[in-house]
């Protein structure tokens, strides 16, 4: 019965079926009823997921009659009051136990780990307060532990760090004290750990480097200090590292095995010396936040050839020359605050800038029917091409992928997470910052990607003039959607504006071909198709002479 339109209550008819062994009353949003109490009396039921409907008043204490149940769910519905206190303990099979996204209150379900079978705990985004016991270390079978945006407090509990199975933790948006232990090592299977906004503090532990498995760790909004432990971003799959808004010092770490880092934010620390020259050698890098330290020296030039969709730098010490690939499309405000920097757009020029004098260069007016024509005979070159050559190419496959670039065209944390597969490999990768490396599927599809960018936004490849227009088309487009209505900024202003939506198509097109990873980018079959869905035949285009205004949209 699950995922339909059911409403009103759900009758209380349950009770003689012993025999049930799933009741599934899931995603029916109408679904207006308190739980039906006669339930508890299903002797026989293993699964029962209510989740995602409109159920509300409290949990009933009949459900601890459940004796065979494994799995209960009751997220994501308008459930109050508290858990029952001996509804879990009671339920010795217990798997997985789910009430999150409710508006239950009250304290830590006691017994949780009686069965020691559960595998999943989920009590996030509730109004639960007081402590969690340590009677967590009893929970060996557990891999994900959610607690999130509650208002527990007191120490959390240290022996999660180091359950065998354990794989998520999660406890941001509470009032956690206490440390990360060093027994954290012992996690051989952790994979995220998130304990941001809270209170803990102490060290960060050289343990969290032998956790090969650990791909997210944020904790940022707590008061941890003293240096980083220069392995720390050990873990080969390491791909987000949130530390922000602490009270961190000493030196940044070299970091070099960190090689699928997509993200890394430090800031608002008390963070020393210069900017780590390793971060030019992480070659998905996309995501980088220093400001609000004390550091010193110059910016690392190799950082230009990396494809920062955010760069800041604000309110630190830097001096020297910034790389004007590393300014143009970035906001002034991610470089303020740091009066010994220079370079062209700054306050300050450097004294080996020389004016440059070049003749206007781009693409002439384009129509949106030349634009279509071009679409059709390019994508039926390429992918042609592309399918003779690569006769193992599997026309089958099927690449699902959410540009974080294109909506809501702005980028967050969270965005570059699920942009990305978190459990798949990345690979060496193969990354072009000229156009000449070895034919491979994935450079064919950047190197489509690239002219695809240059139809939409009517430049060129790569331009040299100093202007916001010098840096190269990837670079610029990425930026330039990441800040307030970019995605207009970058498109051809001289096309109609009857053709915006299928210009927006394309333009998402395109910034998948070109993504940071190279195997998330579409096959070209998908990218055909994707093409030749955007039907811009109604398009308009404003012809416009040499001599003529351009029009005002």
């Amino acid at each position: 019965m699950a995922s339909n339109l059911l409403s009103g209550d759900v009758p209380k008819v349950f009770g003689n079926l012993t025999k049930l062994e799933i009741l599934d009353f899931s995603e029916n949003p109408y679904l207006v009823s308190e739980i039906p109490e006669d339930i508890g009396q299903l002797v026989n039921l293993k699964q029962l997921f209510l989740q995602s409907s409109s159920f509300q008043g409290e949990i009933p204490e009949s459900l601890k009659g459940l004796i065979s149940l494994s799995y209960l769910d009751l997220s994501e519905n308008n459930l109050t009051g508290e858990v029952p206190k001996t509804l879990v303990s009671s339920l010795k099979n217990l798997v997985s136990f789910d009430v999150s996204l409710n508006k239950l209150k009250g304290s830590f379900p006691n017994g949780l780990c009686n069965g020691k079978v559960l595998i999943n705990l989920s009590l996030h985004t509730n109004s639960f307060t007081g402590l969690i016991p340590n009677t967590t270390s009893e929970c060996k079978s557990l891999e994900r532990f959610q607690v999130q945006n509650n208002g527990f407090s007191g120490d959390f509990p240290v022996v999660l760090f180091s359950l065998p199975k354990i794989k998520l933790i999660r406890g941001e948006n509470n009032r956690f004290t206490g440390q990360i232990p060093e027994s954290i090592s012992e996690a051989v299977q952790l994979e995220q750990v998130q304990l941001d906004n809270n209170l803990f503090d102490g060290k960060i532990p050289s343990g969290l480097g032998f956790v090969k498995s650990l791909y997210r760790f944020s904790a940022s909004l707590n008061h941890f200090h003293g240096e980083i432990p220069p392995n720390f971003c050990d873990s080969p799959v390491m791909s987000i590292v949130n530390l922000s808004h602490n009270s961190l010092s000493g030196h940044i770490p070299q970091l070099k095995k960190c090689r699928k880092l997509v993200s890394l934010s430090l800031a608002d620390n008390s963070f020393t010396g210069e900017i780590p020259s390793s971060l030019a050698e992480l070659p998905v890098l996309t995501y980088l936040d220093l400001s609000d330290n004390n550091l010193t020296g110059s910016i690392p030039l190799g950082l230009q050839n990396l494809k920062l969709a955010l760069f800041n730098v604000s309110f630190n010490q830097l001096s020297g020359k910034v790389p004007y690939s590393l300014i143009s499309g970035l906001p002034a405000s991610f470089l303020e605050g740091n009066p010994s920097l220079c370079g062209p757009g700054l306050p300050n020029s450097c004294s080996d800038d020389k004016p440059r004098h070049h003749s206007a260069s781009g693409l002439t007016t384009l129509t949106c029917a030349l634009i279509s024509l071009a679409f059709v005979a390019g994508t039926a070159l390429v992918a042609g091409g592309f399918i003779l050559y690569r006769r193992s190419l599997k026309e089958n496959e099927a690449v699902v992928w959410r540009s974080v670039f294109f909506y809501p065209l702005r980028i967050t944390e969270h965005d570059l997470v699920i942009g990305m597969n978190e459990k798949s490999s990345i690979g060496n990768g193969v990354f072009e910052y000229g156009y000449n490396k070895k034919a491979s599927e994935q450079l064919d599809v950047y190197s489509f990607g690239v002219v695809l960018l240059e139809l939409v936004c009517g430049r060129q490849a790569e331009q040299t003039d100093s202007s916001d227009s010098s840096l190269d088309i990837v670079k610029w487009v990425r930026r330039k959607v990441n800040i307030t209505n970019g995605v207009h900024q970058v498109l051809d202003s001289k096309i109609s504006q009857t053709c915006h939506q299928e210009m927006v198509g394309a333009l998402d097109i395109a910034l998948r071909c070109t993504s940071v990873v190279p195997e998330k980018r579409p096959s070209m079959l998908d990218v055909v198709r994707g093409l030749q869905s955007l039907e811009s035949r109604t398009c308009v285009a404003n012809l416009q002479g040499p001599n003529d205004e351009p029009s005002v949209p």
